[in-house]
């Protein structure tokens, strides 16, 4: 659980953005804030300036919906939105509070970035103790409280190099759970031999595009994803037809080939014999 001791009571402050278009970032204003009740924001009903929001969680709970989805921020969630989009937050209902520490961020480089991070990776994302996004982020809220006023090169570099590690944090975050999905693939596939499994399948199982996926799933088991498939048919269909209780065609259907002639095929190039001569050989 995240923890930090913070100057005064909670407040706001501005951060003096030179507004000029020069710049890829600039910090427009942070604060404190400690909300209880009436607290809700529609990200296409702010009007039309354009500024990125980072808000972290101190105590309570709030809630950030996107896509479709909800999701409740807890104590350490950091909530990354831009401004205006198809977003919305607030206090849950029958919660007490929600209380965070914001950042503002204007520039048109900053906002794409953020912008591309919350659709690729989505609104809302779980920070440790110790995390230096967490600990970056309040130290530029304690400067603004302590009386700090950078100059605009000052400015611009703070607010850049937070969206840069809290985009470079997140992507790494979330790219270690997507791998650790591919991980459960061979599971997967144990529960749907039987189906027509495609790589596309498996890739968008994991949240990968198809080149991804297959180089992470080589990189982890050493075969392609497709050869990895037709391996774990072939052991299958040799288990049935050493039990030699179904008929070859249902054995074919069961390991994923609905052809009884491509399985056969399939069959006699991984084992050098046709299911039948296999099977005969058996007794």
């Amino acid at each position: 659980m995240l923890s930090f001791d913070l100057p005064g009571t909670p407040t706001a402050y501005w951060c003096d953005p030179s507004g000029d278009a020069l710049w890829p970032a600039e910090l427009e204003s942070c604060g404190w804030s400690r909300v209880s009740r009436d607290y809700y924001w529609h990200g296409r009903k702010r009007g039309a300036h354009r500024v990125g929001i980072l808000q972290l969680t101190l105590a309570g709970k709030g809630w950030v919906e996107r896509a479709g989805e909800r999701h409740e921020s807890k104590v350490g969630d950091l909530m990354m939105v831009t401004v205006p989009d198809d977003h919305v937050y607030g206090l849950p209902s029958g919660k007490a509070y929600w209380e965070f520490i914001y950042l503002c961020i204007k520039g048109e480089t900053a906002l794409q970035v953020m912008q591309r991070c919350v659709e690729q990776w989505g609104p809302l994302h779980a920070l440790e103790e110790g995390n230096p996004v967490a600990s970056y982020l309040v130290d530029i809220f304690r400067d603004h409280a302590a009386g700090w006023r950078g100059d605009p090169y000052e400015n611009s570099g703070r607010a850049w190099q937070l969206v840069t590690q809290c985009c470079s944090w997140i992507q790494k975050q979330q790219q270690g759970r997507r791998a650790s999905r591919v991980e459960q693939i061979p599971a997967w596939l144990e529960q749907h031999m039987h189906e027509n499994i495609g790589i596309e399948e498996m890739a968008s199982l994991c949240g990968f595009s198809r080149y991804h996926f297959t180089r992470l799933f080589r990189e982890r088991f050493g075969l392609a994803p497709s050869r990895y498939v037709e391996q774990c048919r072939i052991r299958r269909a040799v288990a049935l037809l050493q039990e030699g209780r179904l008929p070859i065609a249902e054995v074919g259907e069961r390991c994923g080939y609905g052809d009884p002639n491509y399985f056969a095929r399939v069959f006699r190039k991984a084992i050098g014999e046709a299911p039948r001569e296999f099977q005969r050989r058996l007794g």
